[in-house]
């Protein structure tokens, strides 16, 4: 599974959250790698990329 979020970092956890459950929840045996990206970003935005 493969996902790309971008957003306020109080909605980039819930869409992972999410995600799982779409997926089939914790019966299945999932693997889940994310990367972050780190750019420079002034501190108000509160952007995080997950790819």
């Amino acid at each position: 599974m493969s996902t790309y979020v971008r957003g306020a970092s109080n909605k980039v956890f819930p869409s992972i959250q999410d995600a799982f459950e779409q997926a089939g929840g914790a019966s299945d045996t999932l693997s889940l790698v994310i990367k972050i990206i780190n750019r420079s970003l002034k501190p108000e935005a509160g952007l995080l990329n997950f790819e």
